[in-house]
């Protein structure tokens, strides 16, 4: 894994609830346990500051997690930690949970800039 980065990291703000999400197909590898083997869940919504994926089980707020994000249209995957900041309910009704990065690879932060943009950008285009 290459160098690693707290989450907002140089920028002195608190990006937790003023970061944009955007519903973008990624694929969420992530494990509670470090002796575990990673689960697999497509990602509700995204942001630079955190992800939000279903879930069933008993999710412990607080919770570490060892997270790989498998980014679309060809972009590298990242890694990284995140925190379970709440457990919620998809618009479709099933359970989920936030999960918050904590530290993220020094690449990651562009990378995710640059896909909620792109589809942000989609979605104004198609209510336009």
């Amino acid at each position: 894994m290459s160098d690693m980065l707290p989450v907002g990291a140089g920028s002195g703000r608190d990006t937790r609830r003023e970061a944009p999400r955007a519903s973008v197909p990624v694929r969420v590898h992530y494990r509670f346990d470090p002796r575990a083997d990673f689960l697999a869940e497509a990602a509700v919504d995204v942001s630079v500051s955190g992800v939000f994926v279903r879930f069933r089980g008993d999710p412990r707020v607080g919770s570490m997690v060892h997270l790989r994000l498998e980014l679309p249209d060809g972009r590298p995957t990242v890694e990284g930690f995140g925190r379970v900041a709440r457990f919620g309910i998809c618009a479709d009704g099933c359970p989920g949970i936030a999960i918050q990065f904590v530290s993220l690879e020094e690449r990651a932060t562009g990378l995710l800039e640059e896909l909620v943009a792109a589809n942000l950008d989609a979605g104004d285009r198609g209510r336009a």
